[in-house]
């Protein structure tokens, strides 16, 4: 703690030369601090520490205006802990304030013993470039201490962020691992806008060659294509009949559909009260409602809408605010396992009364991008594309 009150006093004049602001790569014009900073006199040699390391947050912020929710909302994620490894290459950890949602993502990082540079190009999906609230990658941060047990570093508008020295980090700071069972990367490329489902027992997807390709959990073969896409997107399965969008013009619309036949049409502009971008759905087997997510047109919020559709007009029972983009969603009993982005990928598990996330996992490969989950027995199944454009489909242990 003492570490902490010298590197506070040590940069603490910093705060007083700028205000709030987002981060950008070249350094203002504010005064050096002083050589005797406060009652505390700084270290003979405070750079002599090594960065590497795993750093927690005590207090004070970092990046706070680097990852928001929507443009049109408050910011929404908190720097909690770094993880930087002797050869330059860095985690930093994310928390959601508005699902608990824990994710990190990866940036190579400059010391020089005076300044940090982290620059964000370290990570190479396609997640983070649409997603981070920036025009740039890269951070600088002047005002560096580094000791034994404690990091401090002030950003160019001298907002000061306080680090303790770990041995590892707390776990309600990290996203868990996942344990892979099974790979297979020879399977075709998912569409972007598909999930993953089990149909007749048969893990099924849209790929991009147009296809509703089925893949055989049992025997880990690749089969026949169930038939052409067509539209169909699948999203999750009730009884023998799918539940689509078309991921397109908004993907206003959910269908509940044969092969050949449409039976149900969700409309959010005719029976929701408005246009909602539709991405993920689950069908709950056991309370008989379809769970969709997306953002409406009015506000652009994410919720949970939780559909009876079972006679017309499909109804809005409930809303459950849950505002994270969801890639796929996969109901498991009581509870639901989705596919998260903003920033990066995490697999997580899903209170559906609050909407809150109890637990976070990293994503069995990082540079997948990954479009599918569904719960096959004990299991979680996963497709995605890797960074050369082919096909990923992995089996991961479902945690306890």
């Amino acid at each position: 703690m003492r570490s902490l009150v010298l590197l506070l006093a040590f940069v603490a004049p910093l705060a007083a030369c700028g205000g709030g602001g987002g981060g950008s790569a070249a350094a203002p014009d504010i005064e050096a601090p002083p050589a005797q900073p406060g009652p505390v006199d700084p270290p003979a040699d405070p750079q002599a520490a090594s960065l590497a390391g795993h750093w927690l947050l005590e207090s004070g912020s970092m990046l706070p205006t680097f990852i928001k929710g929507l443009a049109t909302w408050t910011t929404t994620t908190d720097v909690t802990a770094l993880t930087v490894g002797a050869d330059g290459l860095a985690k930093v950890w994310f928390r959601d304030r508005l699902t608990d949602a824990i994710t990190s993502l990866r940036a190579f990082v400059l010391y020089d013993g005076e300044t940090i540079v982290l620059d964000f190009s370290a990570e190479p999906t396609s997640d983070v470039a649409s997603n981070i609230d920036i025009e740039q990658y890269m951070f600088l941060f002047p005002y560096v201490v580094v000791q034994e047990d404690a990091l401090g570093v002030a950003d160019e508008d001298g907002r000061i962020a306080l680090f303790s020295r770990q041995t590892e980090l707390p776990e309600d700071v990290v996203a868990g691992q996942l344990q892979v069972l099974e790979e297979h990367d020879d399977v075709p490329r998912p569409q972007f806008f598909t999930d993953l489902v089990l149909y007749n027992n048969d893990l099924v997807y849209a790929s991009d060659q147009g296809f509703l390709e089925r893949f055989d959990p049992g025997t880990g073969l690749l089969l026949s294509p169930l038939a052409n896409t067509q539209s169909r997107l699948p999203q999750t399965v009730q009884g023998s009949h799918f539940w689509t969008h078309c991921g397109c013009g908004g993907s206003r619309d959910a269908y509940r559909r044969s092969l050949g036949t449409v039976y149900d049409t969700v409309s959010s502009e005719s029976e929701m009260g408005g246009p909602i971008t539709f991405r993920a759905m689950a069908y709950v087997p056991n309370t008989d409602r379809l769970w969709l997510h997306g953002r409406a047109f009015d506000d652009q919020f994410g919720r949970f809408y939780v559909m009876n559709t079972l006679s017309e007009p499909d109804v809005v029972e409930t809303t459950v605010p849950f505002n994270r983009d969801l890639r796929a969603l996969a109901v498991d009993g009581a509870f639901f396992w989705g596919l998260i982005t903003v920033g990066s990928q995490a697999v997580v598990l899903i209170d559906p009364t609050t909407g809150r996330v109890t637990a976070s996992y990293e994503v069995p490969d990082e540079n997948v991008s990954w479009n599918g989950l569904v719960v096959v027995g004990n299991d979680l199944w996963l497709v995605g594309t890797d960074l050369l454009g082919g096909g990923r489909l992995v089996r991961v242990a479902q945690p306890d």
